[in-house]
């Protein structure tokens, strides 16, 4: 579980369809704090902004089948847009393999919110050095 400052964001389509978002950012503050100030970039969420702080857990997937398994379908569809039907769709350009962002509920305290990203994914990934 993490906090990142958006420093870049690139919408990403397939056959002429948005899928996601290509972000580049900077980690605030991590639960452990280990990881701070450390950059990394993730994907999928739209409607994030430079400049935007954004709270959640950055769980690394390997590629399309992994997301497809370890994520529920009503969590693919409201985190990246349109709904998911084909494997194009699921790595979105260059977003998988990568991190993807699971926001936080408002008012989850950090391990409430970590512990959430483990239930839909199965592990949380340490950020790459």
């Amino acid at each position: 579980m993490a906090t990142v400052e958006i420093t870049k964001a690139s919408p990403r389509e397939v056959g002429g369809s948005s899928c996601g978002t290509h972000y580049e950012g900077t980690i605030i503050r991590d639960l452990h704090g280990r990881h701070n100030g450390k950059q990394i970039a993730f994907g999928r969420t739209t409607g994030l902004n430079p400049g935007q702080s954004i709270r959640g857990v950055f769980v690394w997937f390997n590629g399309a089948n992994e997301f497809a398994v370890l994520v529920p379908k009503s969590v693919q569809q409201d985190s990246s847009g349109p709904a998911i039907e084909s494997e194009d769709l699921f790595v979105c350009g260059d977003l998988l393999p990568g991190y993807i962002l699971f926001t936080c509920v408002e008012g989850e305290g950090d391990k409430d919110c970590a512990m959430r990203g483990e239930r839909i994914a199965g592990s949380i990934a340490k950020p790459r050095s």
